[in-house]
């Protein structure tokens, strides 16, 4: 009996670490948590990992790259993606509203 099943049997190909990404389409809102590479001296409470929010514009074994609101574009390598979802968008621009109360007297 053999123990359980690798993700890469003998003489298979390598295959690309799951991730939610590859359910991911191009145009979907998402916030990607990714790990940083710190290095060892770091300062202590530093974050070990950082956030990307953008909608995704290339999903590839490599990774996803997304666009952010300010118009970056940012590649997240597979390899440092801990946690990802889809997320609805954003709310729309709140209109300022005066109240005759909050005017100046004249």
């Amino acid at each position: 009996m053999h123990g359980p099943s690798s993700p890469n049997p003998p003489g298979s190909t390598p295959q690309a670490p799951a991730g939610p990404w590859r359910e991911w389409s191009v145009g979907d809102r998402v916030v990607v948590r990714r790990r940083r590479d710190l290095p060892p001296d770091a300062p202590a409470g530093e974050p070990r990992h950082t956030d990307v929010l953008g909608h995704v514009v290339e999903i590839d074994g490599d990774g996803v790259t997304l666009r952010t609101r300010h118009g970056d574009v940012v590649h997240v390598p597979a390899d440092v993606i801990a946690l990802g979802k889809r997320v609805p968008p954003p709310p729309a621009p709140r209109t300022r509203r005066h109240r005759e109360d909050d005017r100046p007297d004249p």
